[in-house]
């Protein structure tokens, strides 16, 4: 949450305070706006936070792929040294390699060149959940969203590279990009000294990136430069912090991700930092100082991406941790998703990663969960194109009919929710191609059902005479040879029955 970063004085503390009676992962993203900084949603708007559950070994046993890694590339069980923050040591790697993957984006939607079923219907839905972000985007005040009340710069990078991915909205995307500029003294850190938080880095230059702006002089900021200059010998991008380190394996992604897409090269001492946090699943840990290696699903996602730029899909131990993340995507009538994974944030995530990976059925899986999720015409409109945190948010807000608002755990859920439905990864992520305005939702009321009517009985041929109410010469006339007409008629009965009279008498 780096909402509370951007306060000043005691309010930062306060905030440090509240963060870590809420949740473990909630202090890492208040502590470091970077890190999870509203990419790893764990807090609900409700009054209740609710954590985004990270997998747990009894949640994952049943699905983790039966081979382990390789004796040497297991990590260790004991906690990596942290680096000290008071006089950090920068890293200058010798070379920097250049990343497997070109640092020019690919095309976008390049998956859909053969589509699987399910794909083109998640990317509309991309684009009606863009629609959303753009709606709360323009109407955040200052032009950045907020979170508890405060603004969270985080998650507004987190909704422009949403609407980047999924390709509309970029009036409303480069109006936020501009106040992020404006705001990143705060998010980065040096508003409050000598303060730098390397994961917010890493993410303020994936938009500069992506936003099509110079990553040299993005908001005042030196943004590669700076991050470089966080990698420590063992390369961990670490934060300088009065506060102390909260770097944790989604910052050392995303730096990874950042740094290679700005010039094409990564660090070995940081891909290879990051590979040292896979587990014996196949998974990665969250928190690198952890003495145990329990995977989290979130950090996974984002480490699989990093280690596709870097090393490719088919590296080894990738493998690995696409077989793992795999395993949590299946849901059929017979396997149920792991619990993690029932969650809009976790999802997207793991769908994105999944897309990049070539892993198709499994991730078009999670597009199916995706979509059931989100709210459409029987929604209220504030919250229309939004995709629910989970099943019990969804029948919430549909419950709430008219009167829905659209709140802190909509815009996450929705952000994330984007990457999984657009089938965009983080390495091709663009404003290119993205189109100003939104499509729209059409919705259309059904027209009302005709009301039961009786039979109408059949009437003798006089009565087709046309009723009075209809005036007019014409009318008058043909009332009027009707009559002639009748009396006629009778005068005609009248003679042909007299002869039968005598007769019968």
């Amino acid at each position: 949450m780096s909402t509370v970063i951007a306060r000043r004085g005691s309010l930062a503390a306060i905030g440090l305070l509240a963060a870590a009676l809420v949740s473990p992962t909630a202090m890492a993203e208040t502590a470091s706006p970077s890190a999870s900084a509203s990419v790893t949603p764990s807090l609900s708007a409700s009054s209740t936070p609710t954590p985004t559950p990270s997998s747990s070994p009894s949640q994952t046993a049943s699905s983790t792929p039966s081979a382990s890694l390789p004796t040497s590339a297991a990590p260790s069980a004991t906690a990596v040294p942290k680096a000290s923050t008071a006089s950090p040591t920068s890293a200058s790697p010798a070379a920097r390699l250049p990343v497997a993957r070109g640092s020019k984006t690919q095309a976008r939607l390049a998956v859909a060149a053969s589509p699987a079923p399910g794909v083109l219907d998640g990317q509309a839905a991309a684009r009606l959940a863009g629609d959303f972000l753009a709606r709360e985007l323009a109407a955040a005040p200052g032009g950045i969203l907020q979170s508890f009340g405060y603004p969270d710069v985080g998650l507004t990078i987190d909704a422009i590279l949403a609407l980047d991915t999924a390709g509309v909205g970029q009036d409303s995307a480069a109006a936020a990009t501009s106040a992020v500029a404006g705001s990143l003294g705060s998010y980065l850190g040096p508003d409050f000294g000598d303060e730098l938080y390397a994961g917010a880095t890493a993410k303020a230059l994936l938009l500069a990136i992506a936003q099509g702006q110079d990553p040299t002089t993005f908001g005042g900021f030196d943004l590669p430069t700076l991050l470089d200059g966080r990698e420590q010998q063992d390369g961990r991008y670490t934060d300088l912090s009065q506060w102390g380190d909260y770097s944790n394996t989604i910052g050392q992604s995303l730096a990874i991700i950042a740094l290679g897409r700005f010039d094409g090269t990564y660090s070995g001492a940081a891909v290879d930092f990051l590979l040292a946090q896979q587990c014996e699943d196949g998974g990665f840990r969250i928190d690198p100082d952890a003495e145990d290696c329990v995977s989290d699903v979130d950090a996974s996602a984002f480490a699989v991406q990093a280690l596709i730029l870097a090393l490719g899909p088919e590296d080894p131990q990738n493998v690995q941790a696409l077989d793992y993340l795999a395993a949590l995507a299946v849901a059929d009538s017979t396997v149920s998703r792991a619990a993690t994974l029932q969650n809009a944030n976790s999802a997207g995530l793991v769908a994105q990663a999944l897309f990049l990976g070539g892993r198709i059925d499994e991730a078009v899986s999670l597009m199916t969960f995706l979509m059931d999720l989100q709210l459409l015409c029987d929604a209220g409109e504030a919250v229309q194109g939004a995709i629910a945190f989970d099943q019990a948010a969804y029948d919430e807000r549909l419950g709430q009919g008219a009167a829905a608002a659209s709140t802190d755990q909509d815009r996450r859920a929705t952000a994330q929710a984007v990457y999984g439905l657009s089938t965009v990864s983080l390495l091709d992520v663009t404003s290119d191609g993205s189109v100003d305005g939104t499509i729209g939702l059409t919705c259309t009321t059904p027209p009302p059902t005709p009301a039961a009517t009786s039979p109408v009985p059949s009437t003798p041929a006089v009565s087709q005479v046309p009723a009075l109410a209809e005036t007019g010469a014409g009318d008058s006339l043909t009332i009027a040879l009707t009559g002639g007409l009748l009396l006629l008629l009778g005068g005609t009965l009248v003679l042909v029955g007299r002869p039968v009279h005598r007769r019968r008498h």
